[in-house]
């Protein structure tokens, strides 16, 4: 069965700037993460950009307000409002996040205002996101003394700050932690899968250029919240631990990468008639593997990629990953789509950083997880599975607009509309 995990994003408050973090602060454009234009895991292990991105100045083209509710379930973060925010300022006792990027002024603002009032708050962050020697709090790809200014005056109020430990990983030390997860009095959790930046939250007062597709989930389950707030204060330690004995028995509700992401190609394999995924990108080939027997067994699979063009000219590599992967998925029998800038995310050229699947109209799973193998067997990951059929449904309607604005895979591979 499947399982998941949630962690959200949005934003908006605090002044531009502020700790020395420029408010333009956004998770955008990759040069060299598998984020945007490079899909090589070879020598990228992360799956979330840090160059930063080309902020333009202006307030022009909308933007969406924080949703000020609390309540469990699904939210479209560029339609709803990420949640984020209500839950950090309803903290009464904990506040517990692990998260791969957090460089949103409103969010870093009320995180600090919630130390400083006395609540107990633990952060577990990665230490350096890829393409930078900086860490979680700062999208500066060289000088690292916002994030440093911003963890000192965390711990001058009482937080507990620590980097995530490689050695979580196992054998391999290049992963990273990619989660983005918030734990809130030890009884709500939220999952997302956008990182609390300004894009991923559409947060219109960071000005960012581009708004995400992103999802975040919040969930109230006693067991699941409770094993999530585990694996936050055991990362805190920076300890080895055996992550599997806390994830597997909640594992009909979340997901938790390295140890029970494959439930997510066990749900492609039970499929039946559909199947509809957002993501990233697909390059993972036991999970293409799994779509391409389905699609060839007759199930309708559809499939959404970001736009290969949406950070300038692909390389050779890039276009060979659109051919080899998505093309092949074409090739079996499954519809395959790339968005581009043509879709609006609250008022803002679009771009798709969620990681959401459907199957059969009944089963729904939200989450970190890219397609690719880093992020299946070695990065730090949570998803979330949805268990009411309204939210199934919300997502399934909110896939399908964005199938409705997308472009072909082989249009977007040839780079040939100007508004990609």
């Amino acid at each position: 069965m499947l399982r998941q995990i949630l962690i959200g994003a949005v934003g908006s408050l605090l002044l531009a700037g502020a700790w020395g973090c420029s408010a333009k602060s956004d998770e955008a454009a990759p040069s060299t993460s598998d984020e945007g234009v490079t899909y090589d895991d070879s020598s990228n292990p992360g799956d979330d950009s840090v160059a930063a991105d080309d902020v333009t100045s202006d307030a022009t083209g909308g933007g969406v307000a924080p949703s000020t509710s609390t309540a469990a379930g699904l939210y479209e973060n560029g339609v709803d409002g990420s949640p984020i925010l209500a839950l950090i300022q309803s903290a009464t006792t904990s506040l517990d996040i692990e998260i791969y990027e957090m460089t949103d002024s409103a969010v870093q603002s009320a995180v600090l205002n919630a130390a400083q009032n006395g609540i107990a708050v633990r952060i577990v962050y990665e230490p350096h996101l890829v393409g930078s020697k900086c860490g979680a709090f700062t999208t500066s790809t060289s000088d690292c003394t916002a994030e440093q200014n911003y963890i000192s005056q965390l711990q001058s109020a009482g937080a507990q700050v620590a980097p995530f430990n490689k050695q979580m990983c196992g054998y391999d030390t290049k992963c990273v932690e990619h989660g983005k997860l918030v734990v809130v009095d030890g009884a709500t959790a939220m999952v997302s899968t956008g990182n609390f930046a300004a894009t991923s939250l559409c947060d219109a007062k960071d000005k960012p250029s581009t708004c995400n597709v992103d999802y975040s989930y919040v969930l109230t389950d006693t067991d699941a919240v409770a094993a999530l707030d585990q694996i936050i204060a055991n990362d805190l330690a920076q300890t080895t631990y055996d992550v599997g004995s806390i994830a597997s028995p909640v594992s009909s509700r979340i997901t938790v990468s390295p140890v029970t992401s494959d439930d997510l190609v066990n749900m492609i394999n039970g499929a039946q008639s559909s199947i509809t995924i957002e993501n990233q990108y697909l390059k993972f080939s036991k999970m293409n593997d799994a779509l391409t027997a389905a699609a060839q067994r007759g199930v309708q699979v559809t499939v959404m990629v970001a736009s290969i063009c949406a950070f300038g000219k692909p390389s050779n590599s890039d276009k060979n990953y659109l051919q080899n992967d998505i093309g092949g998925l074409a090739n079996a029998g499954a519809t395959a789509l790339a968005l581009t800038e043509k879709e609006k995310v609250g008022g803002k050229p679009g771009y798709l950083h969620a990681k959401t699947m459907v199957v059969d109209g009944t089963q729904a799973w939200v989450g970190s997880v890219n397609g690719s193998q880093a992020a299946f067997e070695d990065n730090r990951e949570f998803g979330v599975y949805l268990t009411d059929p309204g939210e199934v449904q919300k997502l399934a309607t909110a896939q399908q607009t964005h199938f409705a604005g997308a472009e072909p895979w082989s249009t977007n591979l040839n780079c040939t509309n100007k508004n990609n």
